[in-house]
């Protein structure tokens, strides 16, 4: 994360899908200096992911996480982090889903919680995700462009954070 930033010279966004939200979510919370967007899709940062999940689910997790003591510690520790002032979170969750029950769809740190029609095991081919996507990179392309003005109308340093 912070070699891309170096070399891109623009903050990340970070795209997460089941799990890997919730580990794209940890390390926001790490580097939030390095992130200005958190996108997790078919996850959640609610609760213990594991916990959440379908008990066939959370059992196979269980078992598949066993090899690293410090996770389970990092999956109770989610739902009580908080997000620094600058990333903006965003979650995806699949009508369908199928490993995950509704009630953990969304999070309330989020910005926009975004439900699509889909299943879980799908959501990385899923039109409808890839769509939010787009959107919310747009929206970021679009704050930084503003950010980049404001800096040139007020005659200082330009700071790019995104080639415009």
């Amino acid at each position: 994360l912070k070699r891309s930033v170096e070399k891109t010279g623009q903050l990340a966004t970070v795209v997460g899908w089941s799990i890997g939200g919730t580990y794209g979510f940890q390390e926001v919370v790490d580097e939030s200096e390095l992130v200005d967007t958190l996108v997790t899709v078919a996850g959640d940062t609610r609760d213990n992911i594991r916990k959440s999940a379908h008990p066939l689910v959370g059992e196979s997790g269980r078992r598949a996480m066993s090899w690293d003591p410090e996770a389970e510690e990092m999956l109770e520790s989610i739902p009580k982090a908080t997000l620094s002032n600058g990333v903006n979170m965003y979650t995806i969750s699949m009508s369908s889903d199928g490993v995950f029950l509704e009630s953990s769809f969304g999070d309330p740190r989020a910005k926009e919680n975004i439900l699509v029609p889909g299943k879980h095991t799908t959501a990385g081919w899923n039109p409808y995700v890839w769509e939010h996507i787009g959107r919310i990179q747009g929206e970021k392309v679009a704050r930084l462009a503003k950010v980049k003005e404001e800096f040139e109308k007020a005659g200082e340093i330009k700071i790019l954070q995104f080639p415009v």
